[in-house]
């Protein structure tokens, strides 16, 4: 993992932090939900293309 990945994950975590949020996952849907394997998947895709 870049740096800038790693600052970036760690700046998320923060602002994650003070939300109120019902699940301890890193990556969270619009619903506050988890995300499936494969969302994450489609979104580092759509922006890595």
């Amino acid at each position: 993992m870049t740096p800038a990945a790693k600052k970036s994950i760690y700046k998320w975590i923060q602002i994650q932090s003070s939300l109120d949020v019902p699940t301890d996952a890193l990556f969270i849907s619009r619903n506050s939900r988890r995300m499936t394997t494969k969302a994450i998947q489609n979104v580092v895709k759509k922006y890595l293309i």
